[in-house]
């Protein structure tokens, strides 16, 4: 007996150990397409080009950014988070209601809700921030809505309403799936316990529900604001060539317009990581606020 389980133990572990060169495939796309590229970015904000095979160390590209002369750069950054940060509260407000909405639906309607809310995903991204223009440019209907609340003018193209609307409507999606998919998993004899217990349905709800959908929640902002802060496409659509001091239109001017030799890459990449950098930051203090709600509750 004590044999055969011993030979049990190392089948399995032989089959484990199979069953990780499924991994290969992953780390060469992770090494490929996350980690050199990022490895080249950090190098060219941290180095000058002085010949052809020549590199010095430099953080002038850092330093440049926050200059006093260069402030419009630090607000163009604050500006992207803080547009970001609207527009992923506005996708919460949304997102969480719709989730919870669908998941108490029969669960063969909730295929068909779920569905239709990833509908829009299926199209191109260019394609849904030029249907939005429409919606928003002189005569269209969130325009009109918009003129019924007391908005005097006649387009909101180069404004930032514009750009937060076509932010929530792309990326909506991604703060309903990870809800979703955490209230549709729920164990509803937590529920019946806590109403046995005499609780009430706002209670149910703060206490029970909502601490228990926290991990979709962080999920969905993380999938939301990444990039909504970094947009480019949208900015520069409905920007109107007018509202265009974004970071991610900054970033992307400076590769496109410059080149390595006038060091345009080099302050390109040194915005790019102050960019990821500030976003990492306020993901992580998100992170810490939503572990210690957990723990409280």
């Amino acid at each position: 007996m004590q044999h055969e389980l011993i030979n049990f133990e190392t089948k399995k572990r032989k089959r484990i150990d199979t069953f990780q060169y499924f991994n290969i495939p992953y780390l060469i796309l992770m090494v490929a397409l996350v980690f050199i590229p990022l490895f080249l970015i950090i190098w060219y904000s941290i180095t000058y080009q002085q010949t052809e095979r020549m590199y010095l160390f430099t953080l002038n590209y850092y330093r440049k950014f926050f200059n006093a002369a260069n402030f419009s750069f630090v607000y163009a950054l604050f500006k992207s988070i803080f547009v970001a940060f609207i527009a992923t509260l506005g996708c919460f407000l949304i997102g969480y209601p719709l989730a919870y909405f669908i998941s108490k639906r029969n669960i063969k309607y909730q295929g068909i809700l779920i569905l239709l809310v990833t509908v829009p995903m299926w199209i191109n991204m260019l394609i849904r921030t030029l249907a939005v223009k429409s919606l928003i440019a002189e005569g269209g209907i969130i325009l009109k809505f918009f003129q019924m609340l007391g908005y005097s003018k006649t387009t909101l193209l180069g404004t930032n309403i514009a750009i937060i609307i076509s932010l929530i409507i792309d990326m909506l999606p991604f703060m309903v799936l990870p809800i979703y998919t955490l209230l549709s998993k729920m164990d509803h004899s937590l529920i019946e316990a806590a109403r046995d217990l005499g609780a009430k349905e706002h209670q149910i709800f703060t206490r029970v529900v909502f601490p228990l959908t926290l991990p979709g929640i962080f999920s969905g902002i993380s999938l939301v604001f990444l990039p909504s802060a970094t947009s480019i496409v949208i900015p520069n659509i409905l920007g109107n060539g007018i509202n265009n001091n974004f970071i991610g239109y900054i970033i992307e001017h400076l590769f496109m317009k410059g080149n390595i030799e006038n060091g345009a890459y080099s302050y390109g990449s040194a915005i790019a990581v102050i960019t990821m950098l500030s976003v990492m930051f306020i993901i992580f203090v998100l992170r810490k606020v939503v572990n210690r709600y957990e723990q409280q509750d």
